[in-house]
């Protein structure tokens, strides 16, 4: 879940399509984002509303 700049909470769809990088653009897997950490997410959404995480990138 990501909480936006104005408070709203996001659930995205995170596929094995889904690019995610560190701070320095180095590609790390999904479990080295942690917590109060944060993120830049490029989505789509789908028809349905579901929000499909193209790309997700550690702010630095």
């Amino acid at each position: 879940m990501v909480t936006g700049k104005n408070g709203q909470k996001y659930i995205f769809l995170v596929k094995s399509t889904t690019t995610i990088y560190d701070a320095n653009w180095k590609p790390i897997n999904l479990d080295k984002i942690v917590k109060d950490k944060t993120v830049i997410v490029k989505y789509t959404a789908t028809k349905e509303g579901v929000l499909e995480a193209k790309s997700i990138k550690i702010k630095a």
